[in-house]
Order: C-alpha cells, then structure tokens, then sequence
C-alpha cells in the first residue's frame, strides 16, 4: 500500500524514492517486484526489470543498456524508449499546429518547435549535456524533417546512442 500511495502521489508529482528489497530465497522479493511492476504500467509509468544476475551493477554502462533494453509500458514491450520520445515529440507539434494554421510564416512555426523543446530539455536538469543534445536533435529530425532523406539514419544513430551502443566517433 506504501508503494502505490508512493506511485499515484509522491512520485507522480516528481519525487524519487528508493527501497531496497531483502530477503531469503523463497520470500517474495522477485513476485513482489513483479506486483509493483505492474502496477506501475496500470498507473502509465514506464518501467524496466533487469536482473542484477544478468549484469555487473559496478558497470554503470551495462546497468544503463540493460535499463533501456528491458523498458517497457503498459502497451509497449519493444523500442519503448523511441516510442516514447515520439510521443512527446508529436504532442510538442500538435500544440504547436494549434496556434499555427497553413497561412502562417513558417520560420515562427518552427522557431516555436525548438523553443517548445528546448522548454522541455531545460526541465532535464539531471541529464548531461549529451543527453539532452541527442534528444532535441532525435525530436527536432523527427518533427521538422520528414522530407530530408538523412533524419531517419540520424535518428536510428541517436537510438543507437541512448541504447548504450558503442559508435564510431564519426557517428
């Protein structure tokens, strides 16, 4: 009940907590991680599950991809993080389009795009610069350059990037 009062008030508002889970074989921790796992997706959170057996949790590098790897949704289970990012992408374009029609400079509709990301990178105050770079890049290609022929391979680079993937230091 702590855990869902936790859910659906303190974290939901931008709290963090975390709980560390002991116990002997046989107790419940992995079932009771199980629970609270769905839960959370019940409640519209993303989580992921990755099992501490399965990687070196001095690694933060593994801990990151194995974090990634295993995100999932309430509807998704693949490419949640990509899923994800687009989600906020077009609701950032749909609110956008509203104060915009086809009459309208262009060059305002797009100045407006990047000022609505930026807004929202700027929350990322925990994020390294990198981080929130890649994003507003992967956001940008993603609402304004449908018709460029390169921001599908840019974006599949960035998804390769956030996944923890290891690049050529061209890409």
């Amino acid at each position: 009940d702590d855990i869902v009062n936790n859910l659906e008030n303190f974290i939901k508002k931008g709290g963090s907590k975390v709980r560390f889970i002991n116990g002997q074989y046989g107790n419940g921790k992995t079932h009771l991680l199980s629970m609270i796992k769905h839960k959370a997706k019940e409640l519209n959170y993303a989580v992921s599950y990755v099992n501490a057996e399965d990687i070196k949790l001095s690694r933060y590098d593994e801990l990151y991809k194995g974090i990634i790897k295993y995100l999932e949704t309430k509807d998704n289970k693949d490419n949640v993080f990509k899923i994800l990012i687009e989600k906020f992408s077009l609701k950032i374009k749909q609110d956008v389009e509203k104060q915009f029609d086809d009459s309208d400079d262009q060059s305002e509709y797009h100045k407006e795009i990047k000022r609505k990301i930026k807004d929202f990178l700027s929350k990322l105050t925990k994020c390294s610069a990198n981080f929130q770079s890649a994003l507003k890049n992967y956001m940008i290609n993603y609402i304004e350059a449908p018709n460029e022929k390169d921001w599908e391979n840019e974006n599949e680079t960035i998804l390769r990037w956030f996944s923890g993937e290891k690049l050529p230091l061209k890409e």
